[in-house]
């Protein structure tokens, strides 16, 4: 019986604990991409949510490009 995908995922996160390395990274970036939000509201005059609605809008393009997919997702969960 072949496997679902549902399945074959769970099996590649106990293999690579690729859930864990995600949140890893997140927590080791959230830092400096919060800052780069509070420097554009300085620099920009601008509210925080409107930095960050900007600056998730960047993210949607080149996603693979410096893991901007993960940046997206958790800024939107902000």
């Amino acid at each position: 019986m072949p496997i679902t995908f549902h399945e074959e995922i769970e099996t590649w996160d106990k293999v690579f604990d690729i859930k864990d390395q995600i949140k890893n990274f997140a927590n080791d970036q959230l830092y400096g991409w919060m800052s780069n939000i509070s420097e554009a509201v300085g620099i920009y005059n601008i509210d925080l949510e409107t930095a960050k609605r900007a600056e998730i809008e960047r993210c949607k393009f080149n996603k693979m490009q410096d893991h901007k997919f993960i940046k997206k997702a958790i800024l939107e969960a902000l």
